[in-house]
């Protein structure tokens, strides 16, 4: 069994299996043509958009031999640790279950896409989040940028000021009208319509971001 806290203080439990062997150099990443693309508040990264992208159309075109793989009642968790990159799917509680029992049970790492071909109405579910990180022992793959500019590593205030800039801006379209209430923000993070910041220090004591995440506007 297998848990993940997540950066807002969740934790997904249910089953879990890690599916990465060790390698002492790096090889190429299957997800190089997206290490430079601009992180979408709200849409997605490159070709992988939210609420468009299905679990199946990903697990056939990216391999999860190197990634951790978790669920909870809803959605099911492909955390590739050696990149810094997590894809959320959601969808049918029935097939996180149906995965969860089969990931639980398998006396080795399950194939997703052997379970989906058993499972075809568990091909539907939908990416709901893109997160690029800071890896503990490794270079983040992402090398790119919100549309506002903020990067990983990037520092907090220049963070803080691309997206006061941005707000100031629908401020203005919006002909003075308040932007809805945003719930209070822990320290450690910034939330923006479709996007959060997640904040850490450096070795150098600088807090920086440490984690971009895309999410649906609306949530």
């Amino acid at each position: 069994m297998l848990g993940i806290n997540t950066a807002d203080g969740g934790r997904l439990a249910v089953a879990g299996f890690l599916l990465f062997a060790g390698c002492a150099e790096r090889s190429p990443s299957q997800f190089a043509a997206l290490a430079e693309e601009p992180l979408q508040a709200g849409v997605g990264l490159g070709q992988l958009k939210l609420m468009q992208t299905t679990l199946g159309s990903f697990t056939r075109k990216f391999g999860l031999a190197e990634s951790v793989v978790t669920t909870d009642e809803t959605s099911a968790r492909i955390d590739f640790v050696k990149e810094g990159l997590t894809f959320l799917f959601g969808g049918d509680p029935a097939c996180a279950q149906a995965l969860s029992e089969r990931m639980s049970s398998a006396s080795e790492p399950p194939d997703i896409n052997a379970f989906l071909l058993q499972n075809p109405g568990c091909e539907t579910m939908l990416l709901e989040s893109i997160a690029a990180y800071i890896p503990e022992q490794n270079e983040p793959l992402y090398e790119g940028e919100t549309l506002e500019g903020v990067g990983l590593n990037a520092a907090r205030e220049m963070a803080e000021r691309a997206y006061r800039a941005t707000q100031d801006a629908v401020n203005a379209l919006e002909r003075g009208t308040p932007l809805p209430e945003q719930p209070p923000q822990a320290p450690d993070e910034l939330r923006y319509p479709g996007l959060r910041i997640y904040l850490g220090r450096d070795p150098d004591g600088r807090e920086v971001v440490r984690k971009l995440e895309v999410i649906p506007r609306e949530y």
